[in-house]
Parts: structure tokens; C-alpha cells; sequence
């Protein structure tokens, strides 16, 4: 894993965080778009114990994909092309 992604100049500093700070709030708008169960399973996800298996990760994985496709605001977020219902 690399802790740089690019260097630049000390004068060119100003500018390329402002770009770095943009791209960071495009980021996430995009994220907070999106449906808050899938964030919330997405969250807890990632905060799962770092001990637990492989095997507990991908049952917890299974179960929230399915409470997720099972919500009502899942459905919501769907284009109508998409949706189950006609």
C-alpha cells in the first residue's frame, strides 16, 4: 500500500488541496445519497470485530444484502425498469 499518491510542489500546495478537498465533498454527496440501510450495513460492515473469520464475514455479508434487497427503500432507490413490482 503506497502513502503517496503524487508530489507536488511546495507553491503548487494551495491548489491541489483545494482539488483534494473538492473531490473529497463530491465523494461524499455521492455516499450520502445513497440509501441509509445500505449505509448502515456498509458501516457496521466495516466495524466488525477485526478478529472475526472470513466465514462470519461473509455470513454477516448474506444477511444484510438480504435485509437490504428486502427493504422498502431499497426499492425506493430502484428505477422502475428495476423495480419487482410492474
Amino acid at each position: 500500500m503506497g502513502l503517496v499518491g503524487r508530489a507536488v510542489p511546495p507553491d503548487s500546495l494551495t491548489e491541489e488541496e483545494a482539488r483534494a478537498e473538492e473531490g473529497a465533498r463530491a465523494l461524499t454527496g455521492m455516499i450520502a445519497a445513497n440509501n441509509s440501510r445500505t449505509l448502515g450495513h456498509g458501516k457496521a460492515a466495516v466495524d466488525l470485530n477485526p478478529e472475526t473469520t472470513i466465514g462470519q464475514r461473509l455470513h454477516y455479508e448474506t444477511v444484510a444484502n438480504g435485509a437490504t434487497h428486502a427493504s422498502e427503500d431499497y426499492e425506493i432507490d430502484l428505477s422502475p425498469s428495476q423495480r419487482s413490482e410492474p
